[in-house]
């Protein structure tokens, strides 16, 4: 069954096609088994496999920019159970504070890992213990840059896919108090810096589940601001991959947003503030009020020095944009409490 899917998926990829530049087959097999062949930076690179993922990962951009192609690939990964965080590991929830959750992550013992299946970041599954809770946790290792990356008829410039944002946004995350970014670490996993991500517990759906279906929130202004939430994160962060499969929605119509990898662009400009009607007031606040120094304290280590200044502008450019909204409208019709619902 799993074998099907992945050959439906390399069907989809844009001009895919069976010959082009094989390894032997005993290496291929030895790859697929230890689960740990994945693209290196473009400047280590110099083996024809790596060329290989890189015109697979170039097409993966692509098709994520087609819409009946992403639907396709958000069922593929649905059908494989490889959606990242998409269900907790068996049991009952636990409740834990973030501190706690960290501690667990950095500390407890993996005892299994398992490759996802779908994709070229080789993002993996792991099953972790302490000896008193087992919980599971999205691995990803994702380290790809380049200078000049096309798909389609887009490109950008100083082109980054990496592991480490997916710690910067849970950091910032943290600073806004907003709530929404699961608790991911850096650790190594089998030798390898990794984000190691909290397995989001409880899940009801996921965002594309949401809109195709008819199941309703109980309040659905409250988890339409969610949404408006999120989306000015994913704004302020210059996420340029939010898709329906990076959001999911928890047993108590809470919304979590994850995957990070290809956010803190350098660009001080915002994408799209069509949605961004009216705000959490509470997020508004602590925007305003954010230490900087705390910021590159917390996320520096993770962030280029252009792509931190991207974000300090873009905090800049979001303020604007709600302070021009409140003097049309009014603080009250803009700034809501998200708490009451």
């Amino acid at each position: 069954m799993a074998l099907r899917y992945r050959l439906l998926w390399y069907r989809l990829l844009p001009g895919a096609r069976r010959g082009e530049c094989h390894d032997d087959q005993d290496s291929r097999r030895n790859e697929e088994s230890s689960h740990v062949s994945r693209p290196r930076p473009i400047h280590t690179a110099g083996t024809c496999r790596y060329y290989t993922r890189m015109r697979e990962y170039r097409r993966t951009v692509q098709l994520s920019r087609i819409p009946e192609a992403r639907t396709a690939l958000l069922v593929i990964l649905l059908i494989q159970g490889a959606l990242p965080l998409r269900a907790q590991s068996p049991g009952d929830p636990v409740e834990l504070t973030r501190a706690e959750q960290e501690g667990f992550l950095l500390n407890a013992r993996i005892d299994e890992l398992q490759a996802v299946g779908v994709g070229v970041t080789d993002s993996r599954r792991a099953t972790l213990s302490d000896g008193r809770l087992t919980h599971d946790a999205h691995v990803q290792t994702v380290d790809i840059y380049m200078q000049k990356f096309t798909a389609g008829d887009k490109s950008e410039m100083n082109f980054r896919d990496f592991w480490g944002f997916n710690i910067a946004a849970y950091r910032l995350d943290k600073l806004l108090d907003l709530q929404m970014v699961p608790v991911s670490v850096e650790r190594l996993v089998e030798g390898e810096k990794a984000s190691v991500t909290w397995w989001v517990d409880r899940v009801l759906m996921g965002m594309a589940e949401y809109q195709e279906g008819e199941r309703k929130p109980p309040n659905l202004t409250h988890f339409d601001d969610q949404r408006r939430l999120a989306a000015a994160f994913h704004q302020l962060v210059l996420n340029r991959d939010p898709n329906l499969g990076n959001s999911l929605i928890d047993e108590d119509w809470k919304l979590w947003i994850f995957d990070f990898t290809r956010a803190f662009r350098q660009w001080k400009k915002l994408d799209d503030v069509k949605i961004l009607t009216r705000i959490d007031r509470k997020f508004y606040e602590n925007l305003r009020d954010l230490d900087l120094a705390a910021v590159e304290r917390e996320i520096g280590p993770y962030l280029r020095g252009s792509e931190l200044k991207g974000l300090f502008a873009r905090r800049v450019k979001l303020l604007e944009h709600y302070d021009k909204k409140i003097k049309k409208h009014g603080e009250a019709v803009v700034l809501i409490d998200l708490s009451d619902g």
